[in-house]
């Protein structure tokens, strides 16, 4: 997956908007490729001294539970964890801030430049063989 980034710059003088704060969800950590794994060691070694949130999909409801209970019905309504994940992915960044990163996602260099913006959206576009090959090195 290789993403490029939209972000809407603040004024000058205006204080960080977003925290140093990385979430990411999935299924669980025992299910990580090592491509995934490699990922997770990547986020981190870009971005030393930020908080990094790990929640697997029974945490993920737990949290709902917890801090946006208003929402646990239509959590569990939904019967695909993709619609889950989606719906938790707002609301921890409604909480807490900060980036959302997808587990999949293999970032190449830090996203601290980007903390002077409002909101900073991702646009997915095709990954070639070659991206495939420099991203991955397989």
């Amino acid at each position: 997956m290789e993403a490029k980034s939209v972000a809407r710059k603040i004024g000058a003088g205006t204080p960080d908007m977003i925290p140093r704060i990385t979430i990411r969800c999935s299924r669980s950590r025992h299910l990580f490729t090592p491509s995934v794994v490699e990922n997770e060691r990547l986020l981190q070694e870009l971005h030393p001294g930020w908080r990094h949130l790990f929640f697997n999909h029974h945490e993920a409801r737990d949290w709902v539970l917890e801090n946006a209970p208003e929402f646990l019905e239509l959590y569990d309504f939904y019967p695909v964890e993709r619609q889950r994940e989606h719906l938790f992915r707002w609301l921890a960044l409604r909480h807490y801030g900060g980036f959302w990163f997808a587990t999949q996602l293999r970032l190449t260099e830090s996203v601290e430049a980007l903390r002077d913006t409002e909101l900073v959206l991702a646009q997915q576009s095709p990954l070639s063989p070659e991206g495939f090959l420099r991203l991955h090195g397989e």
